[in-house]
Order: C-alpha cells, then structure tokens, then sequence
C-alpha cells in the first residue's frame, strides 16, 4: 500500500479490457508498484539461489518497488531461454536481471504516468500493462 498517494491514484484495479488478457472480466487484476494483494508469489525458482518463497524471494515480490512484476517477467524470460534455446539456467538466470528489472521499472513507470494524466484529466486510458497472476 502506498501511504502518500495526494492524486489517490488506484494502484490496485480492476481491468475491463478481457479481451486482451483472455481473462474473467471480473476477475482482480493487479497493476501498481508492489504485488497486489491476493497474488502468488513468484521470485525465485527451484534449485536456484534464491528459492521461490524463501525470505529473499518475499521481499523480492512484496518489497521492492516493481519486484512482483520483475518475478513474473524474468520467470518468463528465464523459462523462454531454458525451455527454447536449451540455454543452461545459471547462464540465463543471472545475467538477465538486470534488464528484467529495468524492463519492469518501465511498464510500472509508464503505467503510473497513465493513472496521473487519467486522474488530471478525467481521461479513461487503459493502463497497459496490466498484471495477471501467474499462479491462479
């Protein structure tokens, strides 16, 4: 939760756009700075350093700003080049950090310039990158 938030922007919604996520109308989505209340933790992975669930995963997913969505992108990253390029996960694993999290300080930057001009403006533009929870 954010304590100073003066344009109460709504960092937690849900997203009226199913047809591009293939999901239940309804169903709580999650776009925001931190991972949204009711989703999976995802950081860490099975016999890696930092195993998912363990106390470095959790702040990874619950405490650094953007770390929920640096989990799901860099698991999918990961996967991706382990899976499709037969590329070792220690190879494809650590070094691909740095970009996922960069890549993810992005989409919740330009995600919370959206929610502001919306706010401002009385606008309705779809936030777009809505986050769904890849456990569920």
């Amino acid at each position: 939760m954010v304590r100073n938030n003066p344009y109460q922007i709504n960092l937690q919604a849900k997203n009226n756009n199913a047809e591009d996520h293939k999901e239940d109308k309804t169903a709580k989505q999650g776009y925001g700075w931190f991972m949204p209340d009711g989703h999976s933790a995802t950081a860490g992975r099975a016999g890696a350093i930092i195993e998912q669930g363990d106390k470095i995963g959790l702040f990874i997913d619950k405490k650094l700003p953007s770390g929920h969505r640096f989990a799901v992108n860099h698991d999918k990253l990961v996967d991706f080049l382990v899976k499709e390029h037969k590329i070792p996960d220690i190879i494809a694993n650590i070094p691909t950090m740095p970009a996922a999290f960069i890549y993810s300080l992005f989409q919740e930057d330009v995600n919370t310039r959206v929610q502001i001009f919306n706010k401002l403006f009385g606008t309705n533009i779809t936030i777009p990158y809505i986050h769904t929870d890849p456990k569920k």
